[in-house]
């Protein structure tokens, strides 16, 4: 016979332990849904473990970009060589970006996407530091990526249809940059999409701003 007592204090002590974890509501609610505490009891007992599935592989060192020093005007950059910028990217990433005179060395890092995710999913497994925070910056830095790339040849960014993706901070906000190498369009695409949910394919690259590996 079950010996099971659920009074206030233990619901509380539940409800703040989910609370510490990040749950929420929802989450809770799957958890008395069908047989899901059937699948959990064995690991609350200590006779099953938990595994944690990485959806991205190890981070990875690329090519770094030369320092540059000549001037950078990225309105310039975007519509003179072979890109095409959808017109919320124009809008969001291009209209808040100023003028640079030089672009110290810059080390490129990434990791790909093994299983489908969300961008919530994608940065948990992301090292601290991953975004990039000044635009600014960041426009000189896929500048470099696609300079290298200019007729989609192989390089650190993917030139096979799939997405290459940069989280990128603009106005407080954080972006999801997406850029690819369309053989049909015969150059780079560059989109920009605000962090609500989309899901990103497996074979996806994604970059990061932190290149400590």
């Amino acid at each position: 016979m079950s010996d099971l007592k659920l009074d206030v204090g233990l619901a509380n002590e539940i409800k703040m332990a989910a609370r510490r974890a990040g749950a929420t509501s929802s989450d809770l609610k799957k958890l008395v849904t069908g047989d899901m505490f059937a699948h959990i009891l064995p690991v609350l007992r200590g006779y099953a473990e938990v595994t944690t599935v990485r959806r991205l592989s190890e981070l990875k060192r690329g090519t770094a970009l030369p320092a540059r020093t000549e001037k950078f005007v990225p309105k310039m950059f975007f519509k003179k060589n072979g890109v095409w910028t959808s017109s919320n990217f124009e809008s969001v990433v291009l209209a808040h970006a100023k003028k640079v005179t030089s672009m110290p060395e810059t080390q490129v890092a990434f990791c790909d996407l093994g299983q489908s995710a969300n961008d919530a999913e994608i940065q948990a497994e992301l090292p601290e530091n991953h975004i990039f925070d000044d635009v600014d910056l960041f426009l000189p830095f896929l500048a470099g990526l696609i300079r290298r790339q200019q007729s989609g040849n192989v390089g650190d960014p993917l030139n096979n249809s799939c997405t290459n993706i940069f989280y990128v901070r603009v106005d407080n906000e954080v972006f999801a940059v997406h850029v690819l190498w369309l053989s049909s369009f015969s150059g780079w695409n560059c989109f920009v999409y605000r962090l609500v949910g989309n899901r990103w394919d497996a074979g996806c690259r994604v970059f990061s701003a932190n290149a400590v590996v």
